[in-house]
């Protein structure tokens, strides 16, 4: 049996791309002819995918593109900012997250909706847009944080902690002003842990003002959060095994008849902690 040389990202500072890369090596272990190779955003940018045989990565722009075209080498994207021909795309389905959140604090009795997400992610822009019409269409109007222009693209996620808050006062001020009780929706965990640690050194209750969901299902920041966070797991796993196995059906296929449709891996479910536990119904 041929071996097949198999590069893949490793993101190991979140929850998502630890999970990810199981799934990955679980498919690898099926196929017993992978041999995976750990490749890293600074490996693409020089364009050192080495002898690998078919890659996967997140994609950010059209440089990796333009490589895995030139090496003739099968490529699937787990990031997907735009559609690339001929480029395999797996990515969780970050609309039905939002609608998810929206549906779980409607079925809890919430009448007040807030999203808070880092604008530099194009996942945060999606989580936001289903979650607002998801509210809207259950006839309430969702209040979304807008991050300072003066910070846009400084929010840190991959390259910063969830401890370092760049706009922390402007942040500060906008859950002071948020109609309490609020149900508020954050894109990723790292953002959830930093509104919870805002709210929790200027005395807001969580969960009775604030009741506070994030999404990554990151065991570590929700668990030894002030208050647990509940958290969507995206099924992180299950995204990886699937680019592996769309790769493997891409190897040794010409360019022209490899897979180029966005596969979305809906979410697992709501993880539920003691950040969601307050529900705000009137009494009987």
């Amino acid at each position: 049996m041929q071996r097949i040389d198999v590069g893949t990202e490793i993101a190991p500072q979140h929850a998502f791309g630890r999970e990810f890369v199981e799934g990955v090596s679980a498919y690898a272990a099926e196929r017993k002819n992978w041999r995976l190779h750990a490749l890293r955003q600074e490996d693409v940018a020089k364009e050192t995918f080495g002898s690998c045989q078919g890659v996967i990565i997140r994609v950010f722009g059209d440089h990796a593109i333009r490589i895995a075209r030139d090496r003739k080498i099968p490529l699937v994207d787990v990031y997907c900012a735009k559609p690339h021909e001929g480029i395999g795309q797996v990515i969780p389905d970050e609309a039905a997250a939002g609608r998810l959140a929206a549906e779980f604090f409607h079925s809890r009795g919430f009448t007040n909706f807030a999203f808070c997400g880092m604008n530099a992610l194009a996942y945060s822009t999606v989580c936001q847009n289903a979650f607002v019409q998801a509210v809207r269409e259950f006839g309430y109007e969702a209040d979304v944080y807008a991050v300072p222009t003066s910070l846009r693209g400084r929010i840190p996620f991959d390259k910063g902690t969830p401890y370092s808050v760049p706009d922390a006062t402007q942040l500060r001020k906008w859950l002071r002003s948020l109609p309490k009780p609020v149900a508020l929706f954050c894109c990723n965990d790292h953002r959830a842990y930093q509104v919870m640690s805002i709210a929790f050194k200027v005395r807001i209750d969580i969960p009775h003002e604030i009741a506070l969901l994030g999404c990554d299902n990151d065991t570590m920041l929700c668990s030894f959060s002030p208050v647990p966070i509940s958290s969507i797991d995206p099924n992180a796993r299950k995204v990886g095994y699937t680019a592996a196995r769309l790769l493997n059906s891409m190897i040794g296929r010409p360019p022209d008849k490899r897979h180029h449709k966005i596969v979305m891996i809906p979410p697992k479910g709501i993880v539920e902690r003691a950040s969601t536990e307050h529900a705000p119904f009137s009494p009987a």
